[in-house]
């Protein structure tokens, strides 16, 4: 399966660079060989790889493992391995696929310096917008911002909780009381995606694991 997927994306890749210039490319996570297959093309366009939580992958610790191989190649083929978190770069000194002169830490894209929101003077509820439907509970970490808000005597009556989760996320809350309103939303169409941004006051997903979330890029656009 991995071999007929690596065929397939090198000839997609010289369909797509036979047919469009590009500075630079991005390749959104270690997981994807797409980086294997620009290389094993002599690609000549620099492109950088977002590590996005690698060590959530099975046996990506162990050396030997297919999905270590895999990495440690990815790497190897890449101009350069960008992260934002501190835990990122931790965990690549715990996992060193000998290729650390190419990580580059960049800037995290939130950088909140004004004070908080909810002492703006009016009576509608804030809202705050979770948008973790991959590992809502596990990794995404559903259960610190719930914990969060209903603990918070100003919080809960002055917010509303808007929540993208999955299935494990929505038993999680189901099974529990919450004394703040919550609006619950499952797998959602990128239109009521781009809704729920908008209409929203602040993105918060506590998440352990996304170095680089695209969430958080999506919110900057709204």
């Amino acid at each position: 399966r991995h071999k007929l997927m690596f065929v397939y994306q090198v000839y997609r890749l010289k369909e797509i660079l036979k047919k469009n210039h590009f500075d630079v490319i991005h390749v959104h996570s270690l997981k994807n060989t797409v980086s294997i297959a620009l290389k094993q093309m002599l690609n000549k366009i620099p492109f950088v790889i977002t590590d996005h939580g690698f060590w959530n992958q099975k046996d990506a610790s162990f050396k030997g493992s297919d999905t270590f191989i895999r990495i440690k190649k990815s790497i190897e083929a890449c101009s350069n391995l960008i992260f934002i978190s501190e835990f990122a770069r931790k965990k690549h000194s715990e996992i060193d696929f000998g290729q650390q002169d190419k990580l580059v830490k960049i800037k995290n894209p939130l950088f909140i310096t004004d004070e908080p929101f909810l002492k703006k003077n009016n009576n509608l509820k804030k809202v705050i917008f979770f948008n973790g439907l991959t590992e809502s509970v596990k990794i995404k970490n559903l259960p610190i911002l719930l914990d969060a808000i209903e603990n918070d005597s100003n919080l809960k009556h002055s917010i509303k909780l808007v929540a993208i989760v999955n299935q494990e996320g929505l038993k999680y809350i189901n099974e529990r009381t919450y004394s703040f309103e919550i609006e619950v939303h499952g797998n959602t169409p990128w239109e009521k995606v781009i809704a729920l941004y908008q209409m929203s006051d602040l993105l918060v997903v506590p998440s352990k694991s996304d170095s680089f979330g695209l969430v958080y890029l999506e919110a900057l656009m709204y």
